[in-house]
């Protein structure tokens, strides 16, 4: 929000409704008497038109994922790259994350929730409750053996049927998950959310196994499109994140702008049961995290290694690039 002196007067500008700004915290975000008036779901009913006009003249392929992604908001590609390439892309990355872990030891949670970032040399630890997230800087994305993962045009065009813009290297990073101890310290992220109030991009390449113990993505199929029951539930997570509505059952008082929700909220939305996506090494997941999601439930001190990308452009933006 900016100020502006004008004739003696000041005059609020209210650029954060137009920004990606989503937490209720914010004075017009999460105003009550603008909210009551719809101003949460006309903000996701723009958003969502920006995004589909963006997609259209994104240039993505219209193959078999494309159209998977269209229909249910998620792909799943196994045996995303040659053999010998993803073997030599694994061995690469892991020797990486192993490097880091002995010169840089993870420390301990220092919060409850959504912990704040702990740098160090070369990338960042952060916790989700117990759960640790390790991520590692690329120093030279188009570079081999990374070469073979960034400039695959099936990456490219899925990135642009998601969110309109092209793939953009420098925001992937090596991502290391290592599940915590759910009961003393829960990892929020466990829990099924939407990332904010518009479309945005986020992709996994698991460079080995995840099965169901080691906590796989887990997704709504179909929850990334915006509909008349999906804006009702919206409505009223608005009013309750604001202060306008209690609600003891709603899982969003705390303001934040990703809102959570019980597994039973979906059918009153006509969603199906979210869907666990255990994977073989050399499989890439793409997803528009609007829809619902979450990190699935696993044994504690188990991992997945990856390469994470994501994009979240501004949320009005008619044209990508």
């Amino acid at each position: 929000m900016l100020v502006f002196l004008i004739d003696n007067k000041l005059v609020l500008c209210m650029l954060s409704l137009l920004s990606g700004t989503k937490h209720f915290t914010d004075p017009w975000v999460g105003n009550s008497t603008l909210n009551r008036l719809g101003l949460h779901v006309n903000r996701i009913r723009l958003a969502n038109f920006a995004s589909s006009v963006r997609r259209r003249f994104s240039g993505s392929n219209n193959d078999t994922w494309t159209r998977h992604f269209s229909e249910h908001g998620y792909v799943v590609i196994p045996d995303f790259l040659l053999q010998a390439d993803f073997e030599n892309l694994h061995t690469h990355v892991k020797d990486l994350m192993l490097h880091s872990l002995e010169h840089n030891p993870p420390s301990s949670p220092l919060t409850k929730g959504f912990g704040a970032k702990q740098p160090f040399n070369g990338g960042f630890d952060r916790y989700d409750g117990s759960t640790l997230n390790r991520f590692l800087d690329i120093e030279n994305p188009t570079d081999q053996p990374m070469a073979a993962f960034t400039q695959d045009v099936r990456l490219d065009s899925l990135c642009r049927a998601v969110s309109g813009f092209t793939l953009d290297e420098n925001r992937l990073q090596i991502y290391l998950t290592r599940n915590g101890e759910e009961q003393d310290n829960p990892d929020i992220q466990k829990v099924l959310h939407k990332d904010t109030f518009h479309s945005s991009l986020k992709f996994w390449y698991f460079l080995e196994d995840v099965n169901e113990e080691d906590g796989p993505f887990v997704y709504v199929p179909g929850s990334h499109k915006v509909n008349a029951k999906r804006l009702k539930w919206e409505h009223h997570q608005a009013l309750v994140a604001c202060g306008q509505r209690k609600d003891p059952h709603s899982l969003n008082s705390d303001r934040g702008g990703s809102f959570r929700l019980h597994e039973t909220e979906l059918a009153q939305m006509g969603l199906p049961e979210p869907l666990s996506m255990p994977v073989s090494a050399n499989t890439l997941i793409v997803a528009d995290t609007f829809g619902f999601h979450r990190r699935g439930d696993a044994i504690t001190n188990t991992q997945r290694l990856a390469l994470y990308g994501w994009r979240r452009p501004w949320p009005f933006l008619l044209k990508g690039w």
